[in-house]
């Protein structure tokens, strides 16, 4: 669960260049697949459970309203992992492209994974599948949005060459660095805060 707690700020991060990355292979009970038919309602329930929507019901309808409408590009974009005994969906991210002033902007939207299966490589297997995506393209630099209570993936992205954005906002988000920065300090190690900091542009 998201500790809310933790002030809210917009955090912009960028990726400007690939960095080959292989696929990451995730231990033998999971699965990592694209978006299967009512696929959904699953998604809708972990973001609910991890608490980035106010009720299943919204997270469905925001699903549906934004990926559901391009069926093709879902079927290409949407990167699950699933637990293969159970059939549970455990994790998620989705390589989506949005609009900026008319011209494609490569997004990482909605990287979670389950409470319970944390700490398993799944967030980091679904970065690099994402990446690959964006790799394949050639749809490079990539944007993503965060906040400072997902500050344990404000790290995951940072290992894997995102940087912080000082100015620079993103389809529809305020960039909020200068506020966000000394609550990300609060829960970031100093080092990795400091090359943070350096790389921020």
């Amino acid at each position: 669960m998201l500790d809310k707690s933790i002030p809210y700020y917009n955090i912009i991060m960028k990726k400007d260049t690939p960095t080959t990355v292989s696929v990451l292979a995730l231990p033998p009970q999971f699965e990592l697949h694209s978006y299967r038919p009512g696929g959904q309602q699953q998604w809708a329930e972990l973001e609910y459970e991890i608490g980035d929507f106010p009720s299943v019901q919204a997270a469905r309808t925001y699903f549906t309203k934004t990926y559901l409408s391009r069926p093709d590009s879902l079927a290409r974009r949407g990167i699950f992992v699933s637990d293969k005994k159970s059939g549970c969906l455990v994790g998620a991210c989705i390589a989506w492209v949005n609009e900026r002033n008319g011209a494609p902007v490569s997004s990482l939207h909605w990287l979670i994974t389950k409470e319970a299966y944390q700490g398993r490589g799944i967030g980091s297997a679904l970065i690099a599948a994402a990446l690959n995506i964006y790799e394949q393209e050639n749809a490079f630099p990539v944007y993503l949005h965060t906040q400072p209570w997902s500050y344990q993936a404000v790290r995951l992205y940072h290992k894997f060459g995102f940087r912080l954005m000082k100015q620079e906002s993103f389809v529809g988000y305020e960039n909020q660095y200068a506020l966000a920065v000394p609550i990300l300090a609060r829960y970031i190690a100093p080092e990795c805060m400091q090359e943070l900091i350096e790389r921020s542009e």
